[in-house]
């Protein structure tokens, strides 16, 4: 399965005359994989630095925005649109950095944990952005089937470790009380394009030792989207 994602950064400075704010912003993905590279198990997701990562395949590049139209891109930031081929269970973390326009050097940082699944359901995530006249993007935008981590128990154990050490968690903290569904949807907004495929239920008689037989039902386990 593909699932979209659009990452970059700009820094555009304040227009009094527009009521433009200073804007500072930074969208960077992160996916978990079971084969460290340089050591670390948390890998920045752009294009060709994944391919050693169990769960990712080909990669291309959709599309290339420049921040804005006034200025060459290289001077004031870009955004790229990435389609990834990845397999159920692969787990990518997006983060969002923003400055507030009367702060300097301080940031304020929001992450969102997506886990890709051939049965979740086709969602859409726009991430709204600070306006201003001369940004050729108000919003980046997220697409695929996936399910939205709001609990640690939607992880692996295998991964679970590295994502709270990539947080600056220690293990006793719990990692939902940072993830963007916990913290009210403040900046993301989700749209389901499609509903999830219907799962069949499977009945297995099991028979007991004493020779009784029940009926099992066995359901597949999704990871919540809400």
């Amino acid at each position: 399965m593909y699932i979209s994602l659009t990452l970059g950064n700009d820094s555009l400075a304040a227009r009094l005359r527009d009521g433009d704010e200073r804007r500072n912003v930074s969208v960077r993905a992160f996916c978990y994989s079971n084969v460290p590279d340089n050591g670390k198990h948390i890998i920045p997701l752009y294009r060709g630095h994944v391919l050693k990562a169990k769960g990712f395949g080909e990669q291309h590049v959709a599309g290339t925005i420049p921040a804005t139209s006034i200025f060459a891109h290289n001077d004031v930031g870009k955004w790229v649109i990435g389609r990834y081929e990845v397999s159920a269970g692969a787990e990518i973390m997006i983060e969002y950095r923003h400055r507030d326009p009367d702060e300097t050097f301080g940031e304020e940082v929001e992450y969102l944990l997506l886990v890709a699944g051939d049965m979740e359901a086709l969602c859409q995530i726009r991430l709204t952005l600070p306006e201003h006249s001369l940004s050729n993007v108000p919003y980046v935008g997220f697409e695929g089937r996936f399910a939205i981590v709001d609990e640690e128990s939607d992880l692996s154990r295998a991964s679970l470790p590295h994502w709270k050490t990539f947080l600056g968690l220690d293990s006793d903290d719990n990692m939902a009380d940072v993830l963007e569904p916990n913290l009210g949807w403040e900046h993301f907004h989700l749209i389901i394009m499609e509903e999830a495929p219907k799962v069949s239920v499977k009945k297995e008689v099991v028979t007991s030792k004493g020779g009784k037989s029940r009926v099992t039902i066995r359901r597949k386990r999704n990871v919540k989207t809400s």
